[in-house]
């Protein structure tokens, strides 16, 4: 019998080769995605509007910037544009008179080409305007921190009233992980890890709770190279909308 670190597996020797006579083996369980949702903009934080343990729906609000700042540079890029925009239809205009005389012989060729480079200019000017006011808009929505999918709140480690700065990365503004989906950490050894295959039905076991599970992946190299008997971890998923701490123990038991 033989006691390997994280797992429990029992096994006999008939000549050289294991066999596995019963496969219930310790884990862990871990999220199985957990993002960090931080600022993409710079400045004071207005309102949090969850905290840890609450679960939210993709699309909820979390957390708001001060969008003051942000809304007045909206109004000018749009009233630019707007500017541009009437000017263009203006030029444009001009200019398609100024071609239909052209082609009559009614004004020099001078006089067009000044109408066409003026409605070359207006059009730049309009694509600049445009491409400004797409930015403030976007800057604006950067204000507003959505959850991105179903999740568990970790954390909010930022105050309503703190400064915050765009996308630091030591800082986030709210902490989620996935609900629904979890992964169960196992490790195997060899003769376990030939014969799990993506796909495989196995059940995991959180306390006295079984709940139908996957084997997600299993890792082409061990833990440790230099082992006498090599590990390999083992990723395994399955779902609940039980909340489960990240670092509960488990038992996954193998086909």
């Amino acid at each position: 019998v033989k006691n390997i670190l994280y797992s429990v597996v029992t096994f006999v020797l008939v000549g050289l080769s294991p066999v596995v006579m019963a496969d219930i083996v310790n884990g862990q369980v871990q999220w199985n995605q957990r993002v960090e949702l931080g600022s993409g903009i710079t400045g004071r934080v207005t309102a949090v509007h969850v905290k840890a343990g609450d679960l939210v729906a993709s699309g909820d609000l979390l957390a708001e910037i001060d969008r003051q700042l942000l809304e007045i540079r909206f109004s000018k890029a749009a009233s630019t544009e707007r500017r541009y925009a009437a000017e263009l239809f203006d030029r444009q205009a001009e200019f398609d008179r100024n071609e239909i005389l052209f082609e009559e012989g009614s004004i020099a060729a001078m006089e067009f080409q000044r109408s066409q480079l003026e409605l070359t200019r207006i059009e730049t000017a309009h694509a600049i305007a445009s491409a400004d006011l797409r930015k403030a808009k976007y800057q604006l929505t950067l204000a507003t921190i959505l959850a991105p999918f179903h999740a568990w709140v970790v954390e909010t480690p930022v105050d309503p009233g703190e400064f915050v700065v765009a996308d630091e990365p030591d800082r986030p503004l709210v902490v989620l992980a996935q609900s629904g989906i979890y992964v169960a950490r196992i490790v195997v050894p060899l003769v376990l890890a030939e014969r799990l295959r993506p796909a495989t039905d196995v059940t995991v076991l959180v306390g006295d709770t079984p709940y139908p599970g996957q084997v997600s992946t299993i890792a082409l190299e061990p833990v440790d190279s230099a082992a006498a008997m090599p590990e390999y971890p083992v990723r395994v998923t399955f779902q609940t909308d039980r909340l489960i701490r990240s670092g509960t123990h488990c038992r996954v038991q193998l086909p």
